[in-house]
């Protein structure tokens, strides 16, 4: 029998918010003297729209003009667009309208519906939480519409990068909703996501290996009941996961767990609420950041930072992100064929 070889689908794109810096970010990426060819790109949006884009960044500089170039002579070769979706009704770089709102939903369900049916990975460029709103999604992101887009339930947000891979427990909701959602039900389900997940990398990305381990709710894990009883009976909870098999450790104050030489002592770390774990994220790992949604019928992975209003359309914002969320989305979606 032949050794197996690696089988690649095309990777789904989408744009996010078409004002956003999203599409010059494809065009730098795909534009580039050398670009990604471990994969060909499925783009889920019109030519058209790409063609708008590509004339204002060709008229920043030469170095502009030169990679725009190139992204033309890829088509084809490298990707092709989706013709599909809904074209925005404009491009301004820099500004939120609801006008695009039609844009950015039709090209996440028809990306969701392809990736679903085929498996092949999808790679999502950011969008404003304002767009999920105008949909009708209050409190939720691209998590939350992907779940229920693709019929999933209960998925995991984690946050993948090489210096440190971190869970947000309970993603999108308000601080002051966070203790009433802390519950065994909620650690248990997010950890054996995540194990199970760690499992089936088997060495195709590093930083996997080594225990898990969960951040305190409250300031030096509530003094283990002087001050708060949760992190105490948190910890009755990560005793007993520990006791089923599953290499957790913690709870651990939040103020001493992410230096540098501590985060690297464990694969993941689980956080409850959002700011507790994107601050230490940003602050280590800005530039090569990736979501990874976990619990899904389909492989989802997009660059970890924002729409960044204020640099679109300028030609500085940084591919690494991206670049890197398409590599894990490979990674993952990678499926050995016998020839």
């Amino acid at each position: 029998m032949a050794p197996n070889k690696p089988h690649r689908l095309d990777t789904l794109i989408t744009v996010g918010d078409p004002c956003g810096v999203g599409p010059e970010l494809l065009v730098a990426l795909l534009g580039r003297e050398n670009p990604p060819t471990e994969t060909r790109f499925k783009i889920l949006a019109p030519m058209e729209f790409f063609e708008g884009v590509c004339d204002h960044l060709a008229a920043i500089d030469s170095h502009w003009l030169h990679r725009v170039d190139r992204f033309w002579a890829g088509r084809g070769d490298r990707f092709s667009f989706v013709e599909e979706v809904e074209s925005p009704l404009r491009y301004r770089p820099g500004e939120w309208l609801e006008k695009n709102v039609p844009f950015v939903e039709s090209s996440l369900r028809l990306g969701t519906t392809e990736a679903v049916s085929t498996g092949a990975p999808l790679v999502t460029g950011p969008v404003d939480k304002r767009s999920f709103i105008a949909m009708g999604f209050p409190e939720s992101g691209h998590t939350e519409f992907l779940a229920k887009a693709s019929g999933g339930r209960d998925p995991v947000m984690l946050f993948d990068s090489p210096e440190v891979r971190v869970v947000i427990l309970t993603r999108h909701i308000p601080v002051s909703r966070v203790e009433s959602k802390v519950s065994r039900s909620l650690l248990e389900q997010g950890v054996r996501v995540v194990d199970s997940f760690k499992r089936r990398l088997a060495g195709r990305i590093d930083g996997y290996d080594g225990p898990m381990a969960l951040v305190g709710l409250d300031p030096h894990c509530g003094e283990w009941g002087h001050i708060t009883g949760t992190d105490l009976k948190v910890r009755g909870w990560v005793e007993d996961l520990k006791r089923s098999g599953v290499d957790l450790q913690g709870p651990f104050p939040a103020d001493t767990l992410f230096t540098p030489d501590k985060v690297k002592g464990y694969s993941v770390i689980f956080c409850w609420y959002h700011d507790q774990g994107m601050i230490p994220v940003k602050l280590l790992a800005f530039r090569g950041a990736v979501n990874v949604t976990l619990g899904l019928p389909l492989v989802r992975t997009s660059p970890a930072h924002g729409t960044a209003f204020d640099i679109a359309g300028q030609g500085i914002a940084l591919e690494d992100s991206v670049e890197r969320a398409i590599a894990v989305a490979g990674a993952l979606a990678f499926r050995p064929v016998h020839s």
